[in-house]
């Protein structure tokens, strides 16, 4: 391949000077005027184009990167060997996998986790303490009798959309207070059955009335069946929080969810 640095008869290293002076004394030989040799017109086109490109610094540049990347071809690429064909034509191949995230390497929260897992070990063993102490007043009970109506207040449970889905009466008691679907009058007495700790009123009667008559009241309690339910969450999450061996991530999880349940339990015990 000629390049315009041989046409002009000058190495590739020249200078601005030198490329005027190559095609000056070329010109003056190659000119139409002088020969009329179709070989010596086409030499003389050639000149000239040479001397276009290499006489303005920014084609000559241009030029000798095109050269460069010319005789600098980039290394071939290896083909990929094709994949072997099934015999079936119909097959198409299994689907790729999923490109799961790659997950960091260790719990960037380990060091407070370790911090935090005695305090939640603690508060799980209480809380299993206090789910016991549950059962225990669940069973514990003493009566109450003849003991007087002081005051009785009606309330209403609305829904949504403001209908009335549930009513009860709150009677008050020198010892004692709970919510009945019974009303009483004031100074009526009554016979009552309570836990010895936190005073839930489980049955309760008017104090004439005969042993038959004995309603029972303990769905009005924190031992009714829907509240049951966070008793008994609160100490399943305490004994995860407990169980040895467990993960310290998992024990103050355990821990929190106890707690939010307890508080839930503090809640009821307080309101009913």
């Amino acid at each position: 391949m000629s390049t315009h640095y041989e046409a002009l008869e000058i190495s590739e290293q020249a200078s601005a000077a030198d490329i005027r002076k190559a095609y000056r004394r070329l010109v003056l030989l190659t000119h139409p005027d002088r020969t009329q040799d179709p070989a010596a017109h086409e030499r003389y086109l050639a000149i000239n184009r040479a001397y276009e490109i290499l006489s303005l610094p920014d084609k000559r540049k241009a030029y000798d990167a095109r050269l460069w990347a010319l005789r600098n071809p980039p290394p071939p690429v290896a083909p990929r060997p094709a994949a072997p064909r099934h015999p079936d034509p119909a097959y198409r191949g299994p689907w790729p996998p999923p490109v799961m995230p790659r997950r960091p390497k260790g719990d960037p929260y380990a060091a407070q986790y370790a911090r935090y897992t005695p305090v939640a070990r603690l508060i799980c063993r209480i809380l299993i303490g206090f789910g016991l102490l549950l059962a225990v007043d669940s069973q514990w009970t003493f009566t109450l009798v003849q003991e007087p109506v002081v005051s009785q207040t009606r309330y209403f449970v609305y829904g949504r959309r403001g209908s009335i889905v549930d009513s009860y009466y709150q009677i008050e008691t020198p010892q004692t207070s709970f919510q009945s679907q019974v009303p009483y009058t004031e100074g009526q007495l009554l016979n009552l059955t309570r836990t010895a700790i936190f005073q839930q009123v489980m049955t309760h009667r008017p104090a004439l009335a005969p042993r038959a008559d004995t309603i029972d009241n303990w769905e009005r309690t924190i031992y009714g069946l829907p509240q049951l339910v966070f008793i008994f969450l609160m100490w399943i999450a305490a004994l995860v929080g407990v169980w040895p061996g467990l993960v310290r991530r998992r024990t103050v999880d355990a821990a929190i969810t106890a707690c939010l349940f307890a508080l839930i339990n503090l809640y009821l015990l307080l309101r009913i």
